[in-house]
């Protein structure tokens, strides 16, 4: 099955091996006010796809809810894949 992410790639829930949990990633070395947050997918053939996300402080609750319920939809994809 394949899961369309917010920014429009696709991922095929059949070739996922791991999905890490959500994390923050520390501060954007290329800015001065920007932290980033996100999780990664390991998929087979040694593809890794990275979901990111860049917050300032006031906006990292947002951020935090908005990555979790990625992650737990995508999640909850690859789950119903591997039961079929």
């Amino acid at each position: 099955m394949n899961y369309i992410l917010p920014d429009g790639r696709i991922i095929d829930t059949s070739r996922i091996e791991s999905i890490s949990s959500v994390r923050d990633l520390g501060r954007d070395t290329k800015t001065i006010d920007r932290n980033r947050m996100g999780f990664t997918i390991h998929l087979s053939n040694r593809e890794i796809v990275d979901i990111r996300e860049y917050y300032q402080y006031s906006d990292w609750a947002l951020v935090k809810t908005r990555m979790n319920r990625l992650h737990a939809d995508l999640r909850q994809k690859w789950q119903e894949e591997d039961n079929k």
